[in-house]
């Protein structure tokens, strides 16, 4: 789809403004693009009441993105930089969940924040070995 919108052009204004808008591709799963991407956390532990558990994280799950972090990008730094940085913002998370070696990908959105226990997250990561 293609919209196209002109400008006024009297008094010398400029005359054309021209905008792409591409609807969603329909029938493909969102989350394709991960598939063949590794985890490169995983979760030990989840607190009640945590950031994490209202997020819908849960123990075992596989950490493929984590905000702007994943498996190629990812360090220690990184990783405390980015939930830092993100405190009160939604955050996008990406898992693999299940254990039987496929697992099945899910979105998440967690918003890291102060809350009654440790850190703005509310679960121990580890990293995948």
């Amino acid at each position: 789809v293609e919209i196209k919108t002109q400008k006024n052009s009297q008094m010398g204004e400029s005359n054309e403004d021209v905008a792409k808008i591409t609807p969603p591709s329909r029938g493909l799963d969102p989350l394709e693009r991960f598939k063949t991407m590794k985890p490169f956390l995983v979760v030990d532990t989840v607190s009640p009441d945590s950031p994490a558990e209202r997020a819908g994280l849960r123990k075992f799950d596989e950490i493929i993105k984590l905000g702007s972090i994943n498996c190629e990008n990812q360090t220690p730094e990184a990783l405390r930089n980015t939930v830092a940085h993100s405190e009160g913002k939604p955050m996008e998370l990406i898992v693999k969940r299940g254990n039987n070696g496929s697992g099945k990908l899910e979105k998440l959105i967690l918003v890291p924040k102060r809350w009654r226990g440790q850190g703005l997250l509310g679960c121990f990561l580890k990293p995948v070995t």
